[in-house]
């Protein structure tokens, strides 16, 4: 009886912190909506509910959520030590890590960006995110040399190196190497053909001359994905009629 008594009171003790527990979440979830209708109206309002939500489970989405307003009011600055606390409290999140190296950036903090790039890839060995999102933060920079170097150093530290596709593609755009991005394209649409619009993005800025080096490195050999996206280059070239041949062949 005794025992029977005791499993009872630890059932609804257990039960009670679990409704405590989703009463928690969904004020937080209601912080961050909240938040989210303020953020153009009343941005004060709005980062004083971020705040609040960074101690829930929604700490990531405060976060992104106090990264646009502080963006909007030129207050970049102030998200620095936000970023370092989720990162902190959630050191393998891919998000919030992401969120740092923008941060940094953004306030074109060199060392403390490359600086946050090796603390992520010290705690999540053998991962990639640490390494993708680096070097497209470098890319967003204009640093596309340096994008490179860091995605060299990926492909002989990560198992998979195919993982890099995309990335390497944007890379050898950026630095003008438009027979290689076009491959590169090629090999990434093949294996994620969500891609296109990245990869489309990418190959538009060639320049004329380049332009038949692009059709032969995503024609040969077919991926529907390739094809699409040269369908969608040789429209934004003007030259729809060859975008139809693209599609037909």
């Amino acid at each position: 009886m005794r025992r029977a008594a005791a499993l009872l009171a630890a059932t609804l003790a257990c039960a009670a912190h679990t409704r405590a527990q989703a009463r928690a979440a969904a004020g937080a979830d209601s912080l961050v909506v909240r938040a989210f209708e303020l953020e153009t109206s009343k941005p004060r309002e709005a980062i004083a509910l971020y705040r609040r939500a960074l101690a829930g489970e929604t700490a990531v989405a405060a976060l992104l959520g106090l990264e646009r307003v502080f963006h909007d009011q030129q207050q970049v600055d102030s998200l620095v030590p936000l970023a370092a606390q989720v990162v902190r409290e959630r050191p393998r999140d891919a998000v919030a890590r992401t969120v740092q190296l923008r941060t940094f950036a953004m306030l074109r903090r060199d060392d403390e960006l490359r600086g946050a790039f090796r603390e992520w890839a010290r705690s999540a060995p053998g991962e990639a995110a640490p390494f993708k999102e680096y070097a497209r933060t470098l890319l967003d920079l204009g640093r596309a040399e340096a994008a490179d170097s860091v995605l060299e150093l990926a492909t002989r530290v990560i198992r998979d190196p195919r993982d890099f596709t995309a990335e390497l593609a944007q890379v050898a755009a950026a630095r003008g190497r438009w027979d290689d991005a076009a491959r590169r394209w090629r090999g990434a649409l093949a294996i994620e053909p969500a891609l296109e619009g990245a990869a489309t993005a990418s190959l538009v800025q060639a320049p004329a001359e380049a332009r038949d080096t692009i059709r032969a490195g995503l024609a040969t050999p077919p991926v529907v994905a390739a094809r699409a996206t040269l369908a969608q280059l040789e429209l934004a070239w003007g030259l729809p009629r060859r975008g139809w041949a693209a599609l037909a062949e």
